[in-house]
């Protein structure tokens, strides 16, 4: 039970992170980092091939093979569908037909950047990033922040020692 309410609240915070900042239709450029190069998930899936896909869009280009899982715990609306062999989560919004987000799971990568590397680690291969501390407000340390073609892109982090990215979150809200 309490790692569920772990899950909640990391998913949680993650989202609200990621939307700081996202009330204006105008993008101040100095506040957030810009990614020029293309994004690929284990460098067959490219991100901008996702955005603003449907539900029935994507479950026609990567099949039926998906296993349905709670996005949220604690919260039985809230589907995703694994695509384990793809090492992604997609999880739609309310009225489940458009793609809201795209979760990186455990053994799958961003260019290289994947769950379980620490800051530096993801620094070093995507660049600088948006650095949004947190303030021991949360068991999450701090986040980076990344914006990819309108979208964001996010790493949540923690304070253990090797101060690890525990999710990875492509997060398709314009900003």
């Amino acid at each position: 039970m309490i790692k569920i309410k772990y899950i909640v609240v990391l998913i949680l915070a993650t989202m609200l992170i990621l939307l700081m900042g996202c009330t204006s239709n105008k993008v101040p450029e100095n506040n957030y980092t810009f990614l020029a190069e293309e994004l690929y998930i284990n460098d067959e899936i490219r991100i901008v091939d996702l955005l603003g896909l449907s539900k029935d869009e994507l479950l026609l280009k990567f099949g039926e093979n998906y296993i349905l899982a709670q996005a949220i715990p604690d919260q039985p609306d809230s589907v995703g569908y694994k695509y384990p062999e793809h090492g992604i989560m997609f999880v739609f919004d309310h009225e489940n037909i458009m793609l809201f987000w795209v979760e990186v799971l455990e053994g799958a990568n961003i260019n290289g950047a994947s769950v379980g590397m620490n800051t530096a680690e993801i620094l070093d291969i995507l660049g600088e990033g948006e650095i949004l501390d947190l303030g021991g407000h949360t068991r999450i340390s701090h986040a980076l922040r990344y914006v990819y073609e309108g979208f964001f892109l996010g790493f949540t982090l923690y304070p253990d020692e090797k101060g690890s990215a525990e999710t990875i979150l492509v997060n398709l809200w314009e900003i």
